[in-house]
C-alpha cells in the first residue's frame, strides 16, 4: 500500500469514528487482506517450503487481524465505562 494513501485513510477514518476505532477497523481490515494475500501467493508457489512459509504468514495476519479487533472491543468497553 503506498504510504501516503495509507496515511491519508487512516486519517480520515480517525475523524470519522470515535478516537482510535477506525483505524484500528482499517488495520484489522488490512491484517485479513494481506492474509487473503498470502494464501493466494501460497496456492501459486510450486515450492513447498515457499507455500509452507506462506500459509504461516497468513496464519500470523490473521491472527493480528484478530488482535486489532479484541483491541478495539476492550477500547470500546473502557470509553463505555468511562461515560
Amino acid at each position: 500500500m503506498g504510504s501516503n494513501v495509507g496515511q491519508a485513510r487512516y486519517r480520515e477514518d480517525a475523524n470519522k469514528a470515535s478516537p482510535g476505532q477506525g483505524l484500528v477497523m482499517t488495520e484489522a481490515a488490512e491484517f485479513r487482506q494481506y492474509a487473503k494475500e498470502a494464501l493466494q501467493w501460497a496456492s501459486k508457489s510450486k515450492d513447498e517450503d515457499e507455500k509452507q512459509n506462506l500459509i504461516g504468514l497468513a496464519c500470523t495476519l490473521a491472527t493480528a487481524a484478530f488482535a486489532s479487533q479484541v483491541k478495539l472491543a476492550s477500547l470500546t468497553s473502557v470509553a463505555r465505562a468511562a461515560d
